[in-house]
């Protein structure tokens, strides 16, 4: 992945990977090099970033992950495959139409014990700005 964003001269800005829980759990339970003798794991704990949720390092690079990434995909005979995804996230634009919405509904089931079902909306879009600054697979076994 790495080579590829390369030869597109897209290894610059903040590169990273973001993948699936499972695609964490496979990588933090297979070792770099399984006949050396002091082997690291693939996905590496990170401590300069422990304040996020899910980080790590991969290759030396930021790793995070996020259910929003398909881990349901298939290829061939294969199923629950998951995404890998590298590159710029620099290059990744979040647009936020409105405000956040934030509702309590009175009338729900037990508001008359205090029970009080709150809501909370926001419409966002993700769009790459250039779509080359980023590599995806979309076949990996994290069974």
């Amino acid at each position: 992945m790495e080579t590829l964003a390369s030869t597109i001269n897209a290894d610059v800005g903040a590169l990273g990977f973001l993948t699936t829980p499972n695609a964490r759990g496979k990588l933090k339970r297979t070792l770099k090099n399984p006949t050396a003798a002091n082997s690291d794991w693939i996905w590496e704990n990170a401590s300069n970033y422990d304040d996020q949720i899910g980080n790590g390092l991969l290759n030396g690079y930021r790793a995070g992950v996020s259910n929003q990434v398909p881990s349901n995909l298939t290829k061939g005979t294969g199923t629950n495959l998951s995404a890998i995804i590298f590159g710029n996230f620099n290059e990744l634009l979040i647009g936020s139409w409105g405000e956040l919405e934030i509702l309590a509904n009175p009338y729900g089931d037990g508001y008359d014990s205090g029970d009080v079902k709150v809501r909370a909306l926001q419409t966002v879009d993700i769009q790459a700005r250039h779509e080359n600054s980023f590599c995806v697979i979309k076949d990996a076994i994290t069974n």
